[in-house]
Parts: C-alpha cells; structure tokens; sequence
C-alpha cells in the first residue's frame, strides 16, 4: 500500500473540511479540462488558488503543487503542469483525513 499523507485537521476548521476537499476534486477536473484545451491562463489561475489555500488547511503539499502549477501556467509549460497534475492527483488519492473527537 502506499503511503498515506495524514493531515490532523484543526478543530476549527473541521466543519468545512469536507467542502474544502470538494473544492479540490472539482478543481482538479477543471484542470484537466485546462490542460486538454491547452489553457495555460486557466492552468495558472487553478494553480493560484491551490497554493493560497492549502496551507491554511494543514496542506503545505498542496501549496507546493500549486506554486509550481501556477508558474507552468505562467510560463505556458504545460507538459511541466501535465507532471505537477498527476503529483496532485497522487496526493488528493492519498489523503487521510484525521478528525479530531466529534468532528465529521
């Protein structure tokens, strides 16, 4: 099995958690829909958006991902955001999601 990326998710945050993961799935597609029309501002802005939001949810990998999607879509590189994608995908598969007592 390979390995999980266990993130503990604040309390205070909890109740949003679900949509939050949501967000991304939905992302993820429209990123793929970016990268088969071959839309490089589309690719940046997903990439913006993920590096701004991952750390505030106890995602740094996330924010990585989205730094470097955000600047292959800068530069037009999509075969470099085609590789970050599927970096993105292996860690969207392979979150576990700790809760704390209580929580969803």
């Amino acid at each position: 099995m390979k390995d999980k990326y266990v993130i503990v998710v604040d309390p205070v945050i909890a109740p949003i958690m679900p949509r939050y993961m949501e967000l991304r799935e939905q992302e993820h597609q429209d990123l793929m829909q970016a990268l088969a029309s071959g839309d490089p501002q589309q690719v940046a802005l997903l990439g913006h958006r993920l590096k701004g939001t991952g750390a505030s949810y106890g995602m740094d990998m996330l924010t990585e991902l989205g730094t470097q999607l955000e600047q292959a879509g800068q530069t037009a590189d999509l075969q470099t955001a085609e590789v970050v994608a599927r970096r993105i995908r292996m860690f969207l598969d392979r979150i576990e999601l700790v809760y704390p007592e209580g929580a969803p």
